[in-house]
């Protein structure tokens, strides 16, 4: 192989390896990008069961509150 033939087939290979090690960080950020996606969607759904439990309980909340103070009124008529 002469010289110009060893240089160029250097020059492709170091190309192609920056192409490849661009392409694994580019790839390992979207992985950890939907990793986090992911977590974020789980809690998220723990944030809405228990908004949900606790929107219950305030009504639950609400009704004992109208209870008492119908027997309040109640009391003093």
């Amino acid at each position: 192989m002469s010289l110009e033939a060893v240089c160029g087939l250097f020059s492709i290979v170091t190309a192609l390896i920056s192409i490849i090690g661009v392409a694994v960080r580019v790839n390992r950020a979207i992985v950890l990008l939907e990793a986090a996606v992911d977590r974020l969607n789980e809690k998220g759904k723990e944030q809405k069961a228990k908004c949900a439990r606790l929107e219950q309980k305030l009504a639950t909340c609400e009704r004992r509150v109208a209870f008492l103070e119908r027997e309040r009124i109640n009391r003093e008529y």
